[in-house]
């Protein structure tokens, strides 16, 4: 008998982790689904998105409000999403200046209206 509840309890344990629904988010993903899905199909509704990306690595500031979410999340695995400047901009410096893109740039615009300033702090004198 005691043998019988071993197995029984065994196969308990070994089904509940193969059937265990695992997040298509990547191991660590905590939040619940319907904080970003609807049930009708897994739809997203952006109006009612419960999701705060500020508690996230990359807070959205400036235009990367105003971005698809698909645009910068291209896996489902959201850990994987790039978030250095370079990896989703195209460096029309040619790596000249550096890649702390911070220094002159700011996510509200790509247009520097400090450029003399800029360049009295560096070699462009």
């Amino acid at each position: 008998m005691r043998r019988l509840s071993s197995i029984i309890l065994f196969i308990l344990i070994i089904s509940g982790s193969v059937f265990a629904q695992k997040s298509p988010h990547g191991t660590g993903f905590a939040i619940s689904c319907k904080d970003c899905h609807t049930t009708d199909g897994w739809k997203i509704d952006l109006a009612k998105l419960a999701f705060d990306h500020s508690v996230t690595k990359f807070p959205l500031v400036g235009q990367h409000q105003s971005v698809s979410c698909k645009d910068c999340h291209t896996s489902l695995e959201f850990v994987k999403t790039p978030t250095d400047c370079n990896e989703c901009h195209i460096d029309i410096h040619e790596q000249t200046v550096g890649t702390d893109c911070s220094r002159c740039n700011t996510p509200n615009s790509w247009v520097v209206t400090n450029t003399t300033q800029l360049h009295q702090m560096s070699r462009f004198l």
